[in-house]
């Protein structure tokens, strides 16, 4: 477990474990979880069997806003199940998703030296950026780079989260769009 309280720069705290994740264990798929998400343990255990299949996979939750609504790049309400009944992505917040050892490998990152690993430099998987003014956040960034090698995110619609703000919002993707059967 790598738990990170009051980093102020989340790139480069996202950078810094996953470099912890990649070069000090021999684990095959890193889970993160921000501290504003609750769960059960079910959406837990969907995580953990569908990153057996699939590089990314994520759980997606509220914006803490009225009405509800949900951020999924790449995401028209209306899309196909897969044969797991997960739906295909660019990704989506970063507060409860599992990727795999082999994702990161195939993702190319810039380097930098952290203060944290002067000895080794870490790679700059999750970056913000300004892009044909358009800001991306340090999670979409990362998601748009694993889309240009060909991994998707896959969310899993049955994975219910809480998004904790003003109000434990707890609405559900699988109650806010209409499915196409494959």
């Amino acid at each position: 477990f790598a738990i990170v309280r009051g980093g102020a720069l989340i790139h480069q705290v996202r950078n810094e474990i996953t470099h912890k994740f990649l070069h000090e264990t021999d684990c095959d798929t890193m889970v993160c979880i921000d501290s504003d998400v609750s769960w059960e343990w079910e959406a837990m255990q969907r995580l953990l069997v569908f990153s057996q299949y699939y590089p990314i996979v994520a759980g997606a939750y509220c914006l803490r806003k009225d009405p509800p609504a949900f951020f999924i790049n790449g995401f028209e309400g209306h899309e196909s199940l897969n044969e797991h009944g997960l739906l295909t992505s660019r990704g989506t917040g970063m507060g409860f998703v599992a990727i795999t050892r082999e994702a990161f490998e195939r993702i190319p990152a810039p380097t930098y030296f952290s203060p944290q690993y002067p000895e080794k430099p870490v790679k700059a998987y999750f970056q913000t950026a300004l892009v044909d003014n358009r800001s991306f956040g340090e999670d979409i960034w990362f998601f748009e780079e694993a889309h240009k090698v060909g991994i998707p995110c896959m969310i899993d619609p049955g994975i219910e989260l809480l998004h904790h703000g003003r109000k434990a919002y707890d609405y559900k993707l699988r109650d806010s769009y209409v499915v196409n059967p494959t």
